[in-house]
């Protein structure tokens, strides 16, 4: 018995005999399946040699769109971050200077001897002790060191001794000298500047905003 002749795509073939005696489909590249109904009634074949779609990528173009997004947006955000990050140094150690005053008034009283907040330019520390010639408890002292990109000087060179500055010096009443600074500036090497100064009633010291 031997098959008709059939039609794809408009052409005729004729299958020799041998050939549809093992396979009557292979010789012409087409998978034996059940015919697919297609929009409009037609039938259609898959074939072996089909190619899948191709999965959607970025072009050239696009991936150089992108790129320069990310670099406009990188130029913008990193001079600002930059900025806060210097900023946010003068108020902290501002902050530290203002509690060592606040530290040596509240020893001041404790002790009963006056104490003063030093300041060592050469070693870039602050300290808090009791005033030469008084006798405090040692392990109540402290010191610390300015960061590195900060320095710090005041309106006046109080009294000197072994190398400190006398900044600030509270009685053992908690008032400050008359001796004490009246304001303590520090700057950073990028320009910005920060104030701790006295408070109008002259009992404590306050920070002011930073200038540039």
């Amino acid at each position: 018995m031997s098959l008709p002749p059939f039609k794809v795509s408009g052409l005729r073939f004729q299958v020799p005999a041998a050939e549809r005696e093992l396979n009557p489909w292979r010789n012409f590249g087409l998978v034996a399946v059940r015919p697919q109904t297609g929009a409009g009634g037609n039938q259609k074949l898959a074939t072996r040699n089909q190619k899948p779609p191709s999965a959607a990528a970025f072009t050239l173009v696009e991936l150089i769109i992108v790129m320069a997004l990310l670099a406009i947006v990188t130029g913008i955000a990193a001079p600002m971050l930059g900025r806060s990050m210097k900023e946010r140094n003068l108020p902290d150690e501002a902050k530290r200077f203002l509690a060592a005053t606040e530290y040596a008034r509240s020893e001041a009283v404790s002790q009963g001897v006056p104490m003063v907040v030093w300041l060592d330019l050469a070693a870039r520390q602050v300290g808090i002790e009791p005033r030469p010639g008084f006798d405090g408890e040692p392990t109540r002292n402290r010191t610390y060191k300015l960061g590195p990109d900060v320095h710090m000087e005041t309106d006046q060179r109080p009294t000197t001794v072994n190398g400190h500055i006398n900044v600030v010096e509270f009685g053992p009443d908690g008032a400050p000298a008359d001796t004490s600074a009246e304001f303590v500036k520090l700057a950073d090497r990028f320009g910005y500047e920060m104030n701790v100064v006295r408070t109008s009633d002259r009992w404590s010291y306050e920070i002011q905003r930073p200038t540039r």
